[in-house]
């Protein structure tokens, strides 16, 4: 997922905004994935939950992940492809 569907939960609750998440790329990748029979892992939830417990997985000055960010996506990953 993005820097930006990571965090948005947090900037929902700091503007008071209901955004949602099939306004991203990765909400239009699941919907399209559903209605065509892919099978799409969706690492946004649990990224989501990482980013609850303020541990930072993106470099500050752009949107790619950063050491622990890189750390943590295989970990995800590995198990969705030797399932």
């Amino acid at each position: 997922p993005s820097l930006e569907e990571t965090y948005l939960p947090d900037w929902s609750a700091r503007f008071k905004w209901s955004g949602t998440t099939s306004l991203s790329i990765g909400g239009m990748l699941s919907e399209y994935a559903k209605t065509t029979g892919i099978e799409l892992l969706d690492l946004t939830p649990k990224m989501r939950q990482v980013r609850q417990s303020n541990a930072p997985l993106y470099l500050e000055v752009d949107a790619h992940p950063n050491s622990k960010g890189h750390k943590f996506l295989p970990q995800l990953i590995g198990p969705f492809l030797y399932e």
